[in-house]
């Protein structure tokens, strides 16, 4: 028995591209546009006349050669259950990711990578020791804690606390 034929408008590109984790759409598809040399517009809607019935994970899964699980677990607007989202007046706001954790990561230390990261709850990437918090505005501003381990040790005690009483208790001692 013959399947009918659907047309994918989408393929792989030449240069696939892991989600980083907890990045959003917008930084993902301009990360991807760039390691493949063209416009984001064109990843957004590459054909004008054919339309895909690809709902977008599975044009960003088909486009980066990522499976659809990684792309829903890493980008979290995708995501299905918005576990990784706080609501209400903490909720996650959209930061640069940590300079050293993008190098690493993607292997271009140069890279900028917009995530979503609680407002009051992540201030310092720990092991990198860098504050990625609050008044940075670039990832090149990101101020190097080495010489301060009360503020990374800050960070560590405030995790275990969170983790301990969930952020129900520790949001009401903000």
């Amino acid at each position: 028995m013959n399947m009918p034929f659907e047309a994918v408008v989408f393929r792989p590109l030449p240069r696939p591209l892991k989600p980083f984790p907890q990045e959003t759409e917008a930084s993902f598809l301009d990360r991807l546009a760039t390691a493949n040399a063209m416009p984001v517009q064109r990843l957004q809607r590459p054909s004008h006349w054919l339309e895909s019935r690809l709902d977008p994970v599975g044009r960003i899964s088909v486009l980066s050669g990522q499976p659809q699980t990684s792309i829903r677990y890493a980008i979290p607007r995708w995501e299905p259950q918005a576990w990784n989202t706080p609501q209400g007046p903490f909720a996650a706001t959209t930061r640069w990711a940590c300079r050293r954790c993008v190098a690493r990561r993607t292997g271009t230390p140069g890279q900028g990578v917009m995530v979503w990261m609680s407002r009051h709850h992540d201030q310092v990437c720990i092991p990198h020791r860098l504050w990625i918090g609050r008044a940075v505005e670039a990832p090149a501003n990101q101020f190097d804690l080495a010489d301060l381990p009360e503020i990374v040790a800050a960070q560590k005690r405030h995790y275990r606390l969170l983790r301990r009483y969930g952020p129900g208790v520790i949001n009401v001692c903000y």
